[in-house]
């Protein structure tokens, strides 16, 4: 079996790609780098963590400026995340949950099943 054989036929990756495709192909959703889509995804879906942009900078390997730059694009396309002070350290940002967020989350989530479905 070929290397590209064996992709064409990995149905997680069938979903995935489906989901993605998905997404860019619905045009009432924002369009999202995988950086982007990353935050939006680790903030929606971790919901007892704390995530701060230092340590989502940590966990993407990415500079802090890279992931503030990020989560501001994210709040102008449509308050898929939303920033907070921390009630400790004034100097801390920590992201939190958002409607709009969330139903991003859900649409890319049923994209995805959709998906898992196609390639099942």
């Amino acid at each position: 079996m070929s290397t590209v054989a064996s992709y064409a036929s990995d149905p997680m990756l069938a979903g995935v790609k489906t989901a993605i495709v998905g997404a860019v192909a619905n045009d009432k959703l924002p369009q999202l780098t995988a950086r982007q889509l990353s935050i939006v995804l680790i903030v929606h879906t971790e919901t007892g963590e704390r995530h701060t942009i230092s340590s989502l900078a940590d966990r993407l390997n990415v500079s802090a400026p890279s992931i503030t730059a990020s989560v501001k694009r994210l709040i102008d396309v449509g308050d898929l995340v939303r920033r907070d002070t921390d009630r400790d350290d004034g100097r801390v940002v920590v992201l939190g949950r958002t409607a709009a967020g969330s139903n991003y989350v859900r649409s890319f989530t049923a994209s995805l099943h959709k998906g898992n479905k196609i390639a099942a």
